[in-house]
């Protein structure tokens, strides 16, 4: 292990592996030292990678050392602050943007959100930390704002409703394609009705983000049928249940 260990988990850092591929590369490790270390192959993996502290024989295990290189690369250019770091800080908005959360999403749960959202580099860190209750606080973390009194990130809504994630997935994307995050953003300015362009599935025609979005296709009308399902549990007709308040902070959109 001392030789073949750190030939395995050279290139980690730079790819996107899941564990059950981390756990498939090592088999034929562990199928050749097993019994030279006078072990069963057929161990219980959880008796063979868990410390002395639990029992176990504490053996390195391919998806930690793949999570261990993910962070260190993660940390390590953030600090720099070198090129790699700003491409990994885009990265981190552009998921941030399609989770559509007023929370970091490093503090939210992965599995309530892996099931609609694209995998990337950064979900792997995501997924790793999560279970292992590992903290990843990001000083530069770009997230929405709530713009109004009784303002709502329109996804963090939506999970409300008890949908399932093809549901999810649909209203997300709509939502990206209208290029909107919070309920204030599909509303009227007396944010009391619908806009037009929100029901109809258009994007506004006299305002513009000012945020870099994923450039994507319009959706099929089976996703739009979804979205319009969902509008209309915040609303009787295109009037809103609950009215939004007075403004809270500058919208991330510009009226022409």
């Amino acid at each position: 292990m001392v030789y073949i260990r750190p030939k395995i988990s050279y290139p980690f850092p730079c790819v996107s592996l899941t564990e059950h591929h981390c756990r498939h590369i090592q088999a034929p490790v562990m199928e050749a030292i097993l019994p030279k270390l006078h072990l069963n192959r057929h161990s219980p993996r959880a008796v063979l990678f868990a410390g002395p502290r639990y029992g176990g024989i504490g053996l390195a295990e391919n998806y930690v050392d793949f999570g261990y290189g993910h962070l260190q690369y993660l940390i390590g250019h953030l600090k720099m602050g070198d090129e790699v770091g700003h491409m990994l800080l885009s990265l981190i908005t552009h998921t941030q943007l399609q989770v559509c959360s007023c929370t970091p999403f490093f503090q939210l749960s992965y599995p309530l959100y892996a099931k609609w959202i694209d995998s990337t580099w950064v979900t792997d860190v995501w997924k790793f930390t999560h279970p292992t209750a590992i903290i990843v606080d990001i000083e530069k973390h770009w997230t929405p704002k709530l713009l109004r009194q009784f303002d709502r990130p329109i996804i963090d809504l939506a999970m409300t409703f008890n949908l399932h994630a093809q549901q999810l997935c649909s209203i997300n994307l709509c939502r990206l394609y209208l290029q909107v995050l919070t309920v204030s953003d599909i509303v009227t300015a007396r944010g009391d009705r619908l806009t037009d362009s929100a029901i109809h599935g258009q994007r506004h025609p006299h305002q513009q983000s000012t945020l870099v979005w994923p450039v994507i296709p319009r959706p099929p009308n089976s996703m739009w049928h979804q979205w319009r399902i969902f509008l209309q549990f915040l609303c009787n007709g295109d009037k809103l249940l609950t009215p939004l308040g007075a403004w809270l902070s500058r919208p991330h959109f510009q009226w022409q």
